[in-house]
């Protein structure tokens, strides 16, 4: 099982995928399945441009909106929210799937599952600097098992 975290591709007007936006998460489609990522569950967002992310990424896979990943805000906030919404979405282990979020959530998200199935995290380190979270909109961290890879257009 692997799972793709991303943050909603880059928005224009009316926070709709811009198109442009669109462009990134088509070649960001492309390099997934060139890693043989193929999702068959989408856990997103309620915001629109995350459910239009992931209709992008991942067309065939049946869709689950979260109430839970619609929030967004300071990263201690999103450490506290993760377990319950990774306690959900790892019931699922034998089919890769993605979670279309906001903000830091996609990385904390990763770096806490990749915690809880053995690795170490930093988290003190983490928190201390933004620079080293930040997921821009498009971009996403694939993990398989304890290790990930940063995935942009």
């Amino acid at each position: 099982m692997s799972i793709y975290f991303t943050r909603h591709g880059r928005v224009g007007e009316e926070n709709k995928i811009s198109e442009s936006g669109k462009t990134d998460l088509f070649r960001v489609k492309k390099i997934l399945g060139e890693l043989e990522f193929k999702p068959t569950k989408s856990f997103v967002s309620k915001a629109p441009r995350c459910i239009e992310t992931a209709e992008i990424l991942a067309p065939d896979a049946k869709m689950y909106p979260m109430n839970h990943l619609f929030k967004f805000g300071p990263f201690e906030k999103f450490k506290a929210l993760s377990d319950d919404i990774l306690g959900v979405i790892t019931k699922f282990k034998d089919e890769d799937f993605i979670v279309v979020c906001h903000d830091d959530a996609p990385l904390v998200y990763a770096l806490r599952l990749i915690e809880l199935r053995g690795a170490t995290v930093d988290w003190e380190h983490f928190s201390k600097f933004p620079h080293d979270r930040c997921v821009e909109q498009g971009e996403g961290i694939l993990v398989s098992g304890t290790s990930y890879k940063r995935i942009h257009a």
